[in-house]
């Protein structure tokens, strides 16, 4: 586990600054993909599922005056800066390998049988 700050200012406003505290990485991850799900609702109140890719997310990170995070060093027990091209890369790492992960726990299923559901969470799922 390695904490990790994310520090998000939408516009140069100073009253839109927040930061998110998390024990790890992949959880940091999961935040930046609920934070832009949060804002496809807020647009878009009466969708009733939610899909995007990955460079919508990207692209919602973008559109931010500020995001970056603080990652702890444990060797050295100082935080380090990453910038939003890091966080951009973590996030999709993060979610190849669990799309990785869940086509594995998947079982294979022949052409006769139903179809399993949409991978996410809530309204709808991420195409990575």
């Amino acid at each position: 586990m390695t904490h990790t700050i994310l520090l998000v200012q939408q516009t140069p406003e100073q009253a839109t600054r927040r930061y998110y505290d998390f024990e790890s990485i992949g959880s940091a991850m999961e935040e930046v993909a609920t934070l832009y799900e949060a804002q496809l609702l807020r647009v878009n109140p009466r969708l009733t599922k939610l899909e995007y890719n990955a460079e919508d997310l990207l692209r919602f990170i973008d559109q931010h005056e500020e995001f970056v995070a603080l990652v702890l060093n444990s060797s050295t027990k100082m935080y380090e800066a990453r910038d939003p091209a890091w966080i951009k890369d973590k996030l999709i790492a993060h979610f190849t390998a669990q799309q990785q992960h869940h086509q594995q726990d998947v079982p294979q299923r022949s052409n006769h049988g139903p179809r399993g559901g949409g991978r996410g969470r809530g309204r709808g799922g991420r195409r990575f």
